[in-house]
């Protein structure tokens, strides 16, 4: 368990500092972290715990919000997503990766429409929505695609993944 405790400490911190520091829209270490949290710790509600602690500690300097409850959602499934497909295979970890960011898109953008403050409730609303958060997904999805394999491949070759090569 202390391994385990070790690894959530260190992706929190990443994932922290990557929020924290300048970046261009959405391009962060969080989605990499939330997928690869659910790889790398053993215990499922630690993995989540290492998300949303992430999201609250940076969300404590940078703001909190009327739709951070979808956002939060978002990050813990893809965590979960992680925990299911959770192997040292490259192919899983990129899948994982792209699901998850599919995934958080969906789920954070219906709760900014769902919110009703920035778009009307409509279908119309919705597609607007969703073709102004283009930006945000592609830089969310591409450092996802990067840094997810990066850390992953970082822990393990300090020996602290918990998944096995599998066939």
């Amino acid at each position: 368990m202390k391994k385990e405790i070790g690894i959530s400490v260190a992706l929190i911190i990443i994932a922290v500092i990557s929020r924290l520091i300048a970046h261009q829209w959405n391009f962060t270490a969080m989605g990499a972290v939330a997928v690869i949290a659910g790889f790398l710790i053993i215990s499922r509600p630690l993995a989540l715990v290492t998300v949303l602690g992430s999201l609250l500690i940076s969300d404590y300097f940078l703001h909190f919000h009327n739709t951070m409850i979808a956002v939060y959602l978002g990050y813990a499934l893809m965590a979960l997503i992680g925990i299911l497909m959770a192997s040292s295979k490259i192919s899983r970890i990129l899948a994982a990766s792209f699901i998850g960011s599919a995934t958080f898109f969906l789920v954070s953008n219906l709760g900014v429409w769902f919110e009703g403050q920035l778009y009307p409730q409509t279908l119309a609303g919705l597609i607007n929505c969703f073709g102004m958060a283009i930006p945000f997904f592609r830089n969310e999805m591409i450092s996802t695609l990067v840094l997810a394999p990066v850390l992953f491949y970082s822990f393990r070759a300090l020996n602290l993944s918990r998944v096995v090569d599998v066939a």
